[in-house]
């Protein structure tokens, strides 16, 4: 069977690859790249992931407007994949996500029920919800962190985390609960839960220097509260 992967450059996505491809051969990789944020956090990743250097040789890099250009859309297509694995992909149009067979498979680094979109980790920060601060994995329709659930759950926080630090935590944990799920997943046996309630959706542009200022200047005193309250 065919498989294909959608995800970006950076280290995390380096990780999701190599864990990916660490249980299931992959015949296509394409590659989104995204700016590098600032270099305390590249550093903090890169900590984070230690081993995730190189996406390797065989991956076709494209930038967002052209997931719909024939080459691409034919290069997906010509495999008859059974199922898409997506991770830190710019918004798929129709014409990708429903080329495998199975669908597509996306790590949101959310509770969708609570927080769609970017940045979910840093708005829960923001809000004090460190309760709602985990992972969704789910299937790729033309709604926006919208599709069947296939698994969810939350990190654990703890007195020394970080505003990056808890986003790698989401990351990991996505890629852990990948793994768990991969079988249900390829063998088209998963039991799909439908989301009842959508959670509020950020984009890029809701994210300013001011709000991210305040969520790193907090967040130690947020967790502080947080795991006073939960452990009395």
């Amino acid at each position: 069977m065919s498989y294909f992967a959608i995800t970006s450059n950076q280290a995390r996505h380096i990780q999701f690859l190599n864990t990916l491809r660490m249980h299931l051969p992959i015949d296509q990789i394409i590659v989104v790249p995204k700016e590098n944020r600032d270099k305390n956090f590249t550093k903090q990743e890169r900590r984070f992931w230690p081993r995730a250097s190189g996406i390797g040789s065989m991956y076709l890099m494209c930038n967002k407007s052209h997931l719909k250009d024939d080459l691409v859309l034919t290069s997906l297509r010509r495999k008859k994949p059974k199922v898409g694995f997506i991770f830190g992909a710019p918004l798929l149009p129709k014409e990708i996500y429903s080329i495998p067979e199975y669908g597509c498979v996306n790590i949101h680094t959310g509770l969708v029920q609570h927080y769609r979109g970017v940045d979910s980790s840093y708005w829960a920060i923001y809000e004090e919800n460190f309760d709602k601060i985990g992972t969704t994995l789910h299937y790729i329709d033309s709604s926006i962190d919208g599709g069947d659930i296939i698994d969810q759950d939350t990190v654990k926080v703890v007195e020394t985390d970080t505003p990056d630090k808890l986003f790698f935590k989401t990351c990991q944990l996505g890629f852990v609960m990948l793994i768990d799920n991969l079988q249900s997943i390829i063998n088209n046996d998963v039991d799909r839960k439908r989301l009842n309630h959508r959670g509020k959706l950020f984009q890029t542009k809701d994210m300013n220097s001011d709000i991210m200022k305040e969520i790193n200047l907090t967040c130690k005193d947020k967790i502080k509260r947080f795991l006073n309250e939960n452990n009395s």
